[in-house]
């Protein structure tokens, strides 16, 4: 069912995303309901009223909307949650469930992990080389040499590294408790709870997808004893019990110990010498 509220929160988030250059003095800005008004060829109070779910939008404008805003009519309308034109984000999104954030992220590791992309510390290193070398009074006979040889290392620690985080993200994802373990996660991270019941009631109020009235959250900011499981802006929440955060703490730990006692297919050991790129580039 369509959140008319979420399309209001976009096409704000949108538009102020949006940035429009001034033609006179040429600096740029965020758009105002005015510039957008001038590109739609309507009232500012139209574009006004949209953001206040006061009217209603037609086809025609949500799709000249969307394609002003380089997103699909779909995630305006809360269809899908994959903001990019991209289809084969969208089919991954759909597919996997994933977040079109965390899908470029992999696919950046993965470009990463192939030599395709450097990272960001990577091209930093990568700098602090060149800048080091610059200007050196050593012909280019020994200078040369011995620079390429740095940016090397350098590349070859930034594709183990993604390398590595690739591996990590595989294996866990592998393992039979992991379902557990990312539940036992989110509860550490987002989970606000003084005892078992309110675990238990904090999991079924997000999965309600109900955000609280502003009468509510005024409420349980004003008496935060009297509510143990307070939902916060997006769904996330905060951990007030020390003690519940540790015991969670204690067992995503006990799960990570148990995978790392399991024999893995290969292990890395980064004290034998085809691991020598950590020592070498520990700080790409």
């Amino acid at each position: 069912m369509i959140n008319p509220n979420n399309l209001c929160k976009k096409l704000i988030k949108l538009r102020k995303e949006f940035i429009i250059k001034d033609e006179k003095t040429g600096v740029e800005h965020s758009a105002t309901q005015e510039d957008i008004a001038k590109i739609l060829n309507c009232n500012v109070s139209t574009i006004s009223r949209y953001e206040r779910d006061e009217i209603k939008i037609d086809y025609n404008t949500l799709v000249t909307l969307a394609k002003l805003y380089g997103t699909t009519t779909d995630y305006l309308l809360g269809v899908s949650t994959v903001r990019s034109l991209d289809i084969e984000i969208e089919k991954i999104s759909r597919f996997t469930g994933l977040t079109e954030e965390a899908i470029k992220l992999l696919h950046e590791l993965a470009q990463q992990q192939s030599g395709e992309l450097l990272s960001n510390s990577c091209k930093k290193k990568i700098e602090r080389i060149e800048k080091q070398f610059k200007g050196s009074e050593s012909t280019s006979e020994f200078k040369d040499p011995d620079k390429n040889e740095q940016i090397e290392i350098a590349k070859a620690g930034s594709q183990s590294i993604a390398e590595s985080q690739l591996r990590a993200l595989n294996y866990v994802l592998s393992q039979d408790e992991t379902q557990r373990f990312l539940s036992d996660l989110f509860l550490h991270l987002f989970a606000e709870v003084s005892d078992k019941e309110d675990i238990m009631s904090a999991i079924i109020a997000l999965k309600s997808e109900k955000d609280p009235s502003e009468d509510e959250t005024k409420k349980s900011k004003e008496n935060p004893s009297e509510n143990g499981t307070k939902i916060e802006k997006g769904f996330y929440f905060n951990l007030l019990d020390s003690q519940i955060n540790g015991l969670f703490l204690l067992e995503i730990n006990s799960i990570l110990n148990k995978w790392k006692a399991d024999p893995c297919a290969e292990i890395v050991d980064i004290n034998t010498e085809n691991n020598d790129w950590i020592a070498k580039s520990s700080d790409v």
